[in-house]
């Protein structure tokens, strides 16, 4: 009984971590394109003031 609370218990604590893994990577590759093509319209402003 012991061995079967002890296996629920890691089997959720690592559900767990992989939601907040996947929750953070989500994040981050939504930061990083936001980001991106921010710096790409600048760079396009840029380029288009020295014309």
């Amino acid at each position: 009984m012991r061995l079967k609370i002890k296996l629920v218990i890691g089997i959720t604590l690592i559900l767990i971590m992989l939601g907040l893994s996947y929750i953070i990577i989500n994040t981050t590759i939504m930061y990083y394109q936001e980001f991106g093509s921010i710096s790409n319209y600048l760079y396009e402003y840029k380029e288009e003031n020295k014309i």
